[in-house]
């Protein structure tokens, strides 16, 4: 690393030499070291092409997106381009360091556009005017995209982020561009700014039937996997003892017989390839882990800890490269922990295939890059075989991303699945379970055993962005709790029902706009759930909605109760009126049971139901 470190700083002395004395003919933009510890020079500033060193960049990126092709860039603008890309690379902008690779690429994609598009009106950058930055803010908003539709706020914002940062690296040149836009910003005219778009995310929720349909199917998928592996490997033994050429389902389908798997080799491999996508689905499901996160997993990425109590907590260790957070950790299920070692085993046989590869050029080239670029895929256990090149490596975020479509159309599912959306709804999934829905994870996710929401919060340095999302996502819920039990259309039950009845009936005296008295109570009002109801007040060793205390909310006078509430106080309605009958419960039994009966009458009645009374 110390070696690394000093190549850094003798490039970065040699590139501030030259831009001062405007001479760049020595400038080497990119080295690169080979497994025998020398360096190789990837690009050179008289390059047509530079390569961006893989250390730059997650090990699921794909070779051709660490490349910048400066032909696509007007003429009169390329020099001035490869001038700003090389100080972005080496000293970054506005004391932020140097960026990551993506971050370069996005750069430059986004000033790519923006040249092209001025280049038909000036040669020079310091010649534009800002009419022209406002017809480029105004053409991009209505510019489409494949999908005949407007680009996403997220991609304008990246277009305009980047002229931002060209005006910065421009300064101090031969050719500086004026400030774009000094009264606004890239987040303001893409339209990012605002409380609202943080709290209502952008990236949609998997529907509960989607993922339940989804997270079932891959359980299943991977229950089998070691006899199916274990059947794998003795084809491979058999295929391997066949003299000459020969067709190998001749020997391995009487085999495959004889252990009790109907199929031939062909399905073995089929089922195999869905426990690998299985695998991956199970883990973003019940990690929010990012695609890149999911894709740095390695060999040795479970382990175990106890709490203060005893009790067994599941990690996930990789590396997360969005907030710059290098190593990470994860509390994850035991059935994560059973994902991961599917997909570790799956691979196996590639790793020991890249390890060979790898072994083998460095006896004929250690100092070959090639080599020391496949390396860093030697552990992980998402790996894949390029079917053109027969590469072997991580696999990258697209490549994921199509596996798992193919899988939900083979198991019917129409949803646009995008293993982007798995964080989000993992995030409101956790919600869920705080706010009293964990019966209703567990009837999706019947391996789910942990209270998340605790654990993250007691564990924020694991992964704060995730608990961010967490939270995000619980004053979401909050808010359509409260924008709920306001609408005067809502029925309510509780010891706080009236209260709100006429917090109601005050607002058009108190509040201008109902959005204006949601927000304000969201905001003021602490609210929990017990399943049975939301309360208001945070009472310590309150039992109230659990166990034998189902119904004791229906008097508290901290509780409210909505229509949302119904089908539970039907459950505990129907489950009273079979105890009544029961004789061996004793006239103590008998008189909690109707205290019972008649706060689910009350509930039920308040929330428009139409029950029998109490017997």
């Amino acid at each position: 690393m110390a070696r690394a470190v000093d190549k850094l700083i003798l490039n970065s002395e040699l590139a501030a030499g030259a831009l001062q004395d405007n001479d760049f003919s020595n400038v080497i933009f990119s080295f690169a070291q080979t497994a025998s510890g020398s360096w190789s020079v990837l690009s050179k500033f008289s390059d047509d092409i530079w390569n961006i060193p893989d250390s730059y960049f997650t090990t699921n990126t794909a070779g051709s997106f660490k490349k910048l092709d400066f032909r696509r860039i007007p003429e009169s603008f390329r020099h001035l381009m490869k001038v700003c890309i090389l100080k972005y690379y080496l000293f970054g902008v506005f004391n932020q360091g140097a960026p990551r690779g993506a971050t370069i690429v996005n750069f430059f994609v986004g000033a790519l556009s923006f040249l092209n598009y001025v280049a038909k009106h000036t040669v020079n950058l310091k010649d534009i005017s800002p009419v022209l930055f406002s017809n480029y803010v105004l053409d991009t908003k209505s510019l489409k995209g494949r999908n005949s539709e407007t680009l996403s706020v997220d991609s304008r914002r990246l277009r305009f982020t980047a002229i931002e940062t060209l005006h910065h690296l421009s300064q101090d040149t031969t050719d500086p561009m004026p400030h774009p836009w000094p009264d606004s910003s890239a987040s303001t005219l893409s339209g990012k700014n605002g409380t609202a778009w943080y709290l209502k995310g952008k990236t949609p929720v998997i529907p509960d039937s989607v993922l339940s349909l989804l997270f079932q199917k891959s359980v299943e998928d991977i229950e089998n996997i070691d006899w199916l592996l274990d059947l794998k490997d003795e084809c491979r033994a058999i295929k391997s003892r066949i003299p000459g050429p020969g067709y190998s389902t001749l020997h391995t389908m009487p085999y495959l017989k004889s252990m009790g798997y109907s199929g031939g080799e062909r399905e073995l491999n089929k089922a195999i390839r869905n426990a690998y996508i299985a695998s991956a689905v199970i883990i973003l499901t019940t990690s929010g882990v990012r695609n890149h996160e999911l894709l740095s997993l390695k060999t040795d990425c479970y382990f175990s800890t106890l709490d203060d109590d005893g009790g067994l907590i599941h990690w996930l260790r990789g590396r997360s490269e969005k907030t710059y957070e290098g190593d990470a950790e994860w509390i994850v299920t035991d059935i994560t922990k059973k994902a991961t070692a599917a997909a570790s085993r799956i691979t196996m046989h590639l790793r020991c295939e890249l390890e060979r590869n790898i072994k083998d050029r460095l006896m004929s080239d250690p100092d070959c890059l090639q080599t020391a670029a496949l390396e860093v895929h030697q552990d992980a256990i998402f790996i894949g075989k390029d079917p053109s090149t027969g590469e072997i490596r991580t696999i990258t975020g697209g490549w994921l991303g199509s596996l798992i479509r193919q899988y939900c159309e083979k198991i019917g599912i129409t949803w646009d699945i995008a293993p982007h959306q798995f964080r989000r709804t993992f995030a409101v999934y956790v919600v869920r379970s705080a706010m009293g829905d964990i019966r209703y994870l567990k009837t999706h996710f019947k391996h789910w055993t942990l209270d998340m929401t605790a654990l993250y919060a007691s564990h924020e340095q694991r992964d704060s962005e995730l608990l961010d999302e967490v939270m995000a996502a619980f004053y979401e819920a909050k808010n359509d709790i409260f924008d709920h039990a306001l609408n005067e259309s809502t029925p309510l039950s509780g010891g706080l029902a009236e209260t709100v009845r006429n917090y109601r009936a005050a607002k058009v005296q108190t509040y201008s706009t109902h959005s204006e008295m949601v927000k304000t109570v969201s905001d003021t009002v602490f609210i929990r759930s017990t399943a049975v109801a939301w309360c208001t007040h945070d009472l310590v060793g309150c039992v109230g909605g659990v166990g034998v205390e189902a119904t004791r909310c229906a008097d508290c006078s901290h509780s409210l109760i909505d229509d949302t509430k119904i089908p539970i106080w039907k459950g505990i309605y129907s489950q009273q009126q079979e105890l009544i009958h029961l004789t061996d419960i004793g006239a103590s039994g008998i008189e909690r049971v109707k205290r019972d009966l008649d706060r689910c009458v009350k509930v039920l009645s308040d929330l428009g139901v139409t029950v029998e009374g109490s017997v």
